[in-house]
């Protein structure tokens, strides 16, 4: 997202997508931003271009679910039952989500640990549509996530690594500096094309 910060309305039509083992690009459309992602076993790490700007923002929507089901069937989608989010200056941000349905039909639990390759310049929050700025924790039962803004004006680039656990955000972020170890998102896709 670039510009005035939004927590709704966040679709985007999508150009240039391309998909291959351990790796996937695509731009969206309405903000100009480049997004590639590739992974190892359980971290992913993101490579962000945005266009010249003071106020690019990554948003991480802890609630958020896939909706595969539509109809009568729809009941069986997942659904966050309290999730919560914290930023860790200067790079970090951090969270749970407790969940039912989907996948697992039991109540499950996930965790992360994301950082940035720099620091963020200002963050936030937010629960349901409210946006919380400066608020380095929040939870809810429904709608909750957090913001960081970048000013990428000299440079247009951000990474992210994201580790996930179903035990701690602590083991998340254990696999952070256990898998992917330098801020190097070639040889990371690289190391997975030839897998």
């Amino acid at each position: 997202l670039v510009g005035k910060l939004r927590v709704t309305d966040l679709s985007s039509l999508k150009q240039e997508e391309t998909a291959s083992p351990g790796y996937y690009r695509v731009t969206l459309a309405n903000s100009g931003v480049k997004a590639e992602l590739t992974a190892t076993r359980l971290v992913a790490m993101h490579r962000y271009t945005f266009p010249t700007s003071r106020l690019s923002h990554l948003l991480i929507d802890v609630s958020s679910v896939v909706q595969p089901e539509t109809g009568k069937d729809a009941i069986k989608n997942p659904h966050p039952v309290d999730c919560d989010v914290r930023v860790i200056p200067p790079n970090r941000i951090e969270g749970t989500g407790n969940f039912i349905g989907g996948w697992n039909q039991s109540p499950y639990t996930i965790h992360f640990s994301a950082e940035f390759d720099r620091p963020i310049e200002s963050f936030g929050t937010w629960r349901d549509e409210r946006i919380q700025p400066d608020v380095a924790a929040a939870s809810n039962e429904g709608k909750v996530g957090a913001y960081a803004t970048f000013d990428t004006t000299r440079d247009q680039t951000v990474q992210m690594k994201i580790g996930v656990s179903f035990i701690s955000t602590q083991k998340a972020r254990s696999n952070v500096l256990k898998e992917i170890l330098a801020w190097d998102f070639d040889t990371v896709r690289d190391r997975k094309s030839v897998v």
